[in-house]
């Protein structure tokens, strides 16, 4: 697996991350796990379980050698499906099996709840019709808590206690480290930090901790767009050669437009690959990451369909850059952080020292110029690339982005015809356990069981953050911030989830 392949797998894996309702109170009958029949499909999905539940990496990679059919291990490595389990290691731990939806000799599959969070999982596990019965297929997928598994509308009080339940349950198996913030109509009801700011100075985070967060940047990037065509600059319908006339790549000139590059329609790609980590510790300005990926030929034609763009977001900040006649950093900082009353946040220079800001600790873990492993154990720290960018990688704090988040829908950054603007669809994104997800401008509008969440996710090597609002779901607003890889993403779906619940 190469390097960039693996991240953008990782982010994937951060955009895919929804939520869905967790049960808090379960009869005591649903509380028994179910028992798995002795057919062939069967034990071998009872002796993956108890395999997984190890948490042995090893372990994990030997059973999907000596298990899976040759069809599947030709199609992918038994160590890249053991790294595969391994993520999904950290959000579950093990499986409580609750009910069995079908179940053949071939075929079998079961409904259960990860012992860590309390979500639920659909399992499939598929094997061949003769002995050794070789696996041919399984699949873990999120879903809806199922028919006849009771939940229980929650009070704000209670609410705040399962939150801080799980926060220290997360923590006793360092599942979590960050801060975390819940507010409601504006004002903070919770806030918790946990784990370390930097591992090798023995230094542990602070609720005023400035840690990375990722992809968030691009609501940042897109409501400086948003002000730029507001004050007559620029319009959406502006084609990348219109305001860049000596933009090299001559197709994303004629064809690409400023919504197309706002919603991930343009048919451009990412910026992470060999060129990026070749010059990592150098891209300091917008220009930088330019010829990472300039001459790279568009995937698709514009507006065909979504695939998200991290070089797309780049792109955006040259044309801020272009418009405003301001270096991108210092427009977002003074239209932006300053009126926002962001006082911790920036696109800090990680070489120099910047107090209180958090490292990053990472599973991933480079195994020679070109392949990355993802691994359980011991976590490594990265800080990243040099600086951020218009994609993502400013520093920023929980209260901080509470500021931000209360600025932008209070229309001190932008008018309600803006902010209605970014905060309506416009492209799908993706449909998880029947709940369609769609883009707007710089924001992901969710659409969890019936209720709109609206905000923005981010995830890096050693970072996974979330900033998320709930307009009609008690009008709370959640801020993640983890200097793990996958602590944000974890914390993030439960609270959705109890949130919602909240409102039952």
């Amino acid at each position: 697996m190469k390097i960039y392949q693996s991240r953008i797998k990782f982010f994937l894996a951060i955009l895919i991350s929804s939520s869905f309702i967790f049960i808090n109170s379960l009869t005591a009958q649903s509380k028994e796990n179910t028992i798995i029949p002795d057919t062939p499909a069967g034990k071998q999905l009872n002796d993956w379980l108890r395999v997984f539940a190890s948490g042995n990496q090893d372990e994990f990679v030997g059973f999907i050698a000596q298990r899976y059919s040759k069809s599947l291990l030709e199609q992918d490595t038994a160590i890249d499906r053991a790294g595969g389990q391994a993520r999904t290691y950290l959000h579950a731990r093990s499986f409580d099996i609750r009910s069995i939806e079908k179940s053949t000799a071939q075929e079998i599959t079961v409904l259960a709840q990860s012992s860590l969070t309390g979500l639920w999982n659909r399992l499939t596990m598929k094997v061949e019709e003769q002995s050794p019965y070789a696996i041919t297929g399984y699949t873990s997928q999120r879903i809806h808590p199922p028919a006849g598994f009771p939940q229980r509308k929650l009070s704000e009080r209670e609410l705040v206690k399962e939150i801080k339940a799980f926060m220290n349950k997360l923590t006793a198996v360092d599942a979590f480290s960050g801060t975390l913030l819940v507010a409601k109509d504006g004002k903070p009801i919770y806030k918790t930090v946990h784990g370390m700011a930097s591992k090798a100075y023995n230094i542990r985070n602070r609720i005023d901790t400035k840690l990375n967060l990722a992809s968030i940047g691009k609501t940042f990037t897109a409501v400086a767009i948003l002000q730029l065509v507001e004050h007559g600059k620029l319009s959406l319908n502006d084609t990348v050669g219109k305001i860049l006339p000596d933009y090299p790549n001559k197709q994303a000139a004629a064809k690409v437009t400023i919504h197309h590059l706002l919603t991930h329609t343009s048919g451009m790609g990412d910026m992470h690959g060999p060129k990026y980590a070749a010059r990592a510790s150098s891209l300091r300005q917008v220009r930088d990451y330019l010829p990472l990926f300039v001459d790279d030929p568009l995937s698709f034609e514009p507006g065909a369909r979504m695939q998200y763009s991290n070089a797309g977001y780049i792109l955006l900040g040259a044309v801020i850059e272009k418009v405003s006649g301001e270096n991108f950093f210092d427009y977002v900082r003074d239209h932006i952080f300053k009126p926002a009353g962001m006082i911790d946040t920036d696109y800090y220079e990680k070489d120099l020292d910047i107090p209180n800001l958090a490292a990053g600790y990472t599973n991933w873990i480079e195994r020679g110029e070109d392949y990355q492993d993802f691994v359980l154990g011991q976590r490594r720290s990265n800080y990243g690339g040099i600086k951020g960018s218009p994609q993502g990688g400013a520093y920023s704090t929980i209260d901080d982005l509470l500021r931000f988040s209360l600025a932008l829908r209070g229309y001190k950054l932008l008018s309600a015809a803006s902010v209605d603007l970014m905060t309506t669809k416009k492209v799908f994104f993706r449909t998880y356990a029947a709940d369609d997800t769609y883009y707007g401008y710089g924001l992901e509008l969710e659409n969890i069981d019936g209720k709109h969440v609206i905000g923005h996710t981010g995830g890096d090597l050693g970072v996974s953050s979330a900033l998320e609002w709930f307009p009609d779901s008690g009008n709370y607003t959640v801020v993640v911030l983890s200097n793990y890889d996958r602590g944000g993403i974890i914390a993030i779906d439960k609270l959705k989830d109890l949130i919602i619940q909240s409102q039952k």
